[in-house]
C-alpha cells in the first residue's frame, strides 16, 4: 500500500493525512461502501446544478462506478484525515475516446465540511503528480464540470485548466 504522509496544506495546522492509491491496495467492503456513500453524496450535490426540466438524466449507480474503476485499473486517490475518509479523486488512464497521452479525471470530491482548507487542490495536484509518475506518457488531463458549478470551475481553472469546449443541452 502507498501511503502519503503530511502533505504541505495552506493555512492548516499539521494533521495526519495520507493520500493511498487505491489500485495498490486490496478492495475491502467497507472502503467501498464509504466510497459509495460519497459518490451518492457527490451525485446529489451535483444535481442542485443541473436545471430542473433535466433531472430525469439517469445516474451511474455509485458500486458499478467503484466496479468499474477497479476493474479497469484506473486510479483512485483516497484523502484521510484521522482514518477517515474525506475525499477522493479517480483518474481513468485507458480510455477510447481519449489518446495515449491525456488521462480523464473523472470525479473529485472532499467532504463539505472539509472544503476551503485547499484539500480537493492538493488532492488533485498530488493526483496528477503521481499519474504522471506512474504513466510518464500522460501529459494532459481533461475533466467535465457543469457549468452552473462556479466553486469547482473556480478551483479547475486556478490550478491551471482551461475550458475547451461547451456541450449544449435542450
Amino acid at each position: 500500500m502507498l501511503t502519503y504522509n503530511n502533505l504541505i496544506y495552506e493555512d492548516m495546522s499539521p494533521v495526519d493525512i495520507k493520500v493511498i492509491d487505491f489500485n495498490k491496495t486490496r478492495t475491502n467492503l467497507e472502503l467501498k461502501h464509504k466510497l459509495i456513500d460519497m459518490l451518492k453524496n457527490f451525485q446529489d450535490e451535483e444535481d442542485k446544478y443541473i436545471p430542473k426540466e433535466l433531472n430525469n438524466i439517469k445516474k451511474s449507480i455509485p458500486g458499478d462506478i467503484i466496479n468499474n474503476w477497479i476493474d479497469n485499473g484506473d486510479l483512485l486517490y483516497i484523502i484521510y484525515d484521522n482514518y477517515n475518509e474525506i475525499g477522493f479523486c479517480s483518474v481513468i488512464i485507458h480510455h477510447q475516446k481519449y489518446p495515449d497521452n491525456i488521462a480523464h479525471i473523472s470525479y473529485l470530491y472532499v467532504v463539505p465540511d472539509k472544503r476551503g482548507s485547499n484539500l480537493g487542490s492538493s488532492l488533485l495536484k498530488f493526483a496528477i503528480d503521481k499519474t504522471q509518475e506512474l504513466y510518464p506518457n500522460k501529459k494532459n488531463f481533461t475533466l467535465n464540470c457543469l457549468t452552473a458549478n462556479a466553486p469547482a470551475n473556480n478551483l479547475y481553472k486556478k490550478l491551471g485548466f482551461k475550458e475547451f469546449t461547451s456541450t449544449f443541452i435542450r
